[in-house]
């Protein structure tokens, strides 16, 4: 494997702490705006030297698809950050609940006003981008500027993605902090908690 110019390497350390924080791999253009680059071509030549040194693939007609053929030191923490579509804000998540290549957002819940899906007011939604849906799906999108949740209708226009879990501040014995990734419609007690099964029938992860 050849070796690496200075501005290489920022390249490939840039998408390696990408890659740590979000779960998933950056674009040519998040790259130019980490990275204070006005022309998307001048990391696009990057990105090749870097695919024919031998140090990351990617696929040509995907937008997102950027995959490391090398080890990434950062990978060794246990969350990532995810950002949040209603604050300009980031919520850590366990690196174990996200999926390789997924984009995942968060999302404060402000209201009650989902209590029947089980989405009650200072619920942290964890939402997908995706583009497959089924009828039982929470989905997100946008109505003008305003960000919505409900089920999936011919009036859903401007979808972000669909709901796949959520975390809800529980308290425990003297009052310390506890949080849950949950998945709807089933309901579990897990030692004094009570955990939200949202679209599988296994419990993800606790933290």
């Amino acid at each position: 494997m050849k070796d690496l110019t200075v501005k290489q390497n920022e390249i490939l350390d840039c998408i390696k702490k990408y890659i740590s924080d979000h779960g998933y791999p950056p674009t040519v253009r998040e790259i130019c705006k980490i990275k204070n680059y006005s022309s998307p071509s001048t990391v696009q030549k990057y990105i090749d030297v870097l695919i024919e040194k031998g140090f990351i693939k990617k696929d040509k007609i995907k937008n997102r698809s950027i995959e490391l053929l090398v080890d990434n030191e950062y990978l060794n923490k246990s969350t990532i950050n995810i950002p949040l579509l209603n604050k300009n804000d980031f919520i850590e998540l366990p690196i174990s609940l996200v999926h390789k290549n997924k984009e995942i957002y968060g999302y404060i819940v402000s209201d009650d006003s989902l209590v029947c899906n089980h989405i009650i007011n200072n619920d942290i939604l964890i939402i997908e981008r995706s583009k497959s849906f089924s009828d039982n799906d929470i989905i997100v999108y946008m109505d003008d500027a305003d960000i919505v949740i409900g089920k999936l209708s011919d009036s859903n226009k401007n979808i972000i993605g669909k709901v796949i879990g959520l975390y809800r501040k529980m308290w425990k014995n003297k009052g310390y902090p506890c949080f849950y990734i949950c998945f709807p419609f089933t309901t579990l007690l897990l030692d004094d908690f009570v955990a939200i099964i949202l679209s599988t029938n296994v419990l993800a992860s606790a933290i």
